[in-house]
């Protein structure tokens, strides 16, 4: 039996890491907090959907471990990992901070102001880092390729400027409340939690074929909805 890559379905030449190698600390990094690359997840992938992009990797670990909501661990990796990525790739530097913004926010929702800075994030890429990630544990949990389409939504994100920046920011909460009751109860999976876990839901409305919500570092969440096949077809035509 050939194997066959988890999105694309050509024959395996490789084992992609769900969510990237990266995005979990070195021993080296936090030795208090153990080995947190061990039992990865892995899914069969042809080169295109691993090795080639290694960039987007790197992308998608700056934007998710500087999210304000994170723990601590991600702070550890900040200033160890990502610090030295940054130094190495002047390019990886301006992707993700080459546009900013500084801000003031409150943590608690109270009137003291914390000095911090918005990064313009690149959708496309994020999303289509998300979309990668949802698939393989699509294949993951299921067994197979999902052949819809997936519509992934980070729910981190926050509307800076614009004059309708506050009506999309109640759009923005609005889905974050609908997606904790959605998963409030559901069992999260991941042996490294603390950096990752995911949750399926059991019972996804009858037009999706899943419904699964990935959180990074507790705070950086991100929901993916794979369209089922039928709704995948009415939107190729």
């Amino acid at each position: 039996m050939t194997i066959t890559c988890y999105w694309c379905g050509a024959p395996k030449t490789s084992k992609e890491h769900v969510p990237p190698r990266c995005l979990f600390p070195k021993t080296k990094d936090a030795p208090q907090l153990g080995n947190q690359r061990k039992n990865l997840i892995k899914v069969p992938s042809c080169n295109i959907h691993n090795c080639e992009k290694s960039g987007d990797d790197e992308y998608l670990m700056c934007i998710l471990s500087v999210n304000i909501l994170n723990n601590a661990l991600a702070e550890t990796h900040v200033k160890s990992k990502i610090l030295r990525a940054l130094k190495r790739s002047p390019r990886l530097m301006a992707a993700c901070f080459g546009t900013h913004q500084d801000i003031a926010v409150s943590e608690d929702g109270g009137k003291a102001l914390q000095p911090t800075a918005a990064v313009k994030i690149d959708d496309a890429r994020l999303e289509r880092c998300l979309e990668h990630m949802a698939r393989a544990l699509f294949f993951h949990k299921y067994g197979s390729r999902h052949e819809g389409s997936v519509r992934c939504t980070p729910e981190f994100v926050v509307a800076i400027t614009g004059p309708d920046a506050i009506e999309r920011n109640a759009q923005y909460e609005e889905f974050r409340r609908a997606c904790d009751q959605a998963f409030e109860h559901q069992p999260k999976e991941g042996q490294n939690p603390g950096v990752f876990f995911y949750q399926f839901h059991p019972d996804p409305p009858d037009q999706m074929a899943a419904l699964l919500r990935m959180t990074f570092y507790e705070g950086a969440k991100a929901t993916a909805v794979f369209c089922a096949q039928q709704n995948a077809q009415a939107d190729a035509g």
